[in-house]
């Protein structure tokens, strides 16, 4: 392996590339969370009677193809990360204003408003399940609201990826240093762990953030460019990535079900990058980039939006497998258009607090 250069760079064609990923990503993040076997409400658990057919449609889209964004979340933060020299101080700094003030916010507010929701009688029968009433709670459980140690996720919980996120910064400067000093046994230990679904349980760290943050570092040390993914022939990238899929869905409830997995998401996140054309043609092009800077506000916003409209939904209509098909591919389309709607508003309106909640992120 080569050594690393002394710098980095992104190219204009790269990160425009970036940012249109982390729309995708935001989107297929949205289908994970459509994924609903049952709706959880006070009185009990409605479990979801659904088709076979639709079941493995759905379980196509948001348990094999869409699983490969919150993994390439972790691996563009890292090569953004090591991409520039940094110091410990300075980075934590930033991921303070960046990252855990709007994890303290947003976790905050769901708190609130779920202790708001279970005192209104007309609201309390979707909120107050026995063991998540918020007037019972202790110490405990208000750590593990924010911390997820318990139940494995905060109140809001697609927030475990941040947490983790603020945990692997933490840890950023060791882990350059371990895998400056080691890179070989770094990587076969990664390698093992992948291929054993070996999970870490430290820290919180899940073992998909610390192996895929790690794996943005491997690309910055060895200079490796996220347009090599262009000397890769097409064709083979598609047969890979569909080859995968296969085995994925196939192995989905065996003991090796993992590592056809792991493939899945590499062969995946390369084939969204390689196929993520530039779009040349002014007015499509400016649109995308200007979604693009609402991606994470829309993923702030969307899970309780998505999980309380599923609700609604629910009880309001009968449970048809035609209504089970538009709810699962409409609802992601409604929630992703009212969050970026919320998302804009908030940014011409409300634009300090708008900063605030994501971070003082401009784009």
């Amino acid at each position: 392996m080569e050594s690393q250069r002394k710098c980095y760079i992104i190219s204009p064609e790269e990160s425009e590339r970036i940012q249109i990923l982390k729309i995708w990503f935001t989107i297929m993040v949205i289908f994970i969370h459509s994924y609903a076997e049952e709706v959880h409400f006070a009185g009990g658990d409605l479990v979801m009677q659904v088709p076979l057919w639709l079941d493995g449609i759905k379980y196509l889209i948001s348990q094999i193809i869409s699983r490969c964004a919150v993994p390439g979340y972790f691996f563009i933060s890292a090569v953004l990360l090591y991409k520039k020299e940094f110091t410990w101080v300075e980075n934590v700094k930033k991921k303070i204003k960046t990252l855990l003030i709007p994890y303290l916010i947003f976790n905050t507010v769901w708190i609130i408003f779920y202790f708001v929701a279970q005192h209104i009688s007309v609201f309390r029968p979707y909120f107050a399940q026995e063991e998540n009433i918020i007037s019972n709670w202790g110490i405990v459980q208000y750590a593990d609201a924010y911390l997820g140690f318990i139940n494995g996720y905060p109140t809001l919980y697609p927030l475990w990826f941040i947490r983790d996120l603020i945990v692997l910064n933490l840890l950023a400067v060791v882990i350059k240093k371990l895998i400056d000093r080691f890179p070989k046994i770094i990587l076969i230990l990664l390698s093992i762990m992948v291929a054993l679904n070996i999970q870490t349980h430290l820290f919180f760290l899940s073992q998909q953030a610390l192996v895929f943050f790690c794996l943005g570092y491997y690309f910055v040390k060895y200079s490796i460019r996220f347009n090599d993914a262009y000397k890769i022939k097409a064709p083979y990238i598609v047969i890979v990535y569909l080859v995968g899929i296969i085995l994925d869905f196939l192995t989905r409830d065996t003991v090796i079900h993992y590592l056809p997995h792991f493939v899945t998401i590499v062969a995946g996140l390369v084939f969204f990058y390689r196929f993520t054309t530039k779009i040349t043609a002014e007015k499509p092009h400016n649109i995308l980039m200007y979604i693009a800077k609402y991606s994470f506000p829309i993923y702030l916003f969307h899970e309780k939006n998505l999980s309380i409209l599923r609700k609604l939904l629910v009880k309001l209509f009968p449970q048809t497998a035609l209504w089970q098909t538009v709810l699962y591919f409409g609802l992601p389309v409604i929630i992703f258009c009212l969050c970026l709607l919320l998302s804009i508003v908030l940014d011409k309106y409300f634009h300090k607090i708008y900063l605030v909640l994501v971070g003082s992120r401009s784009r």
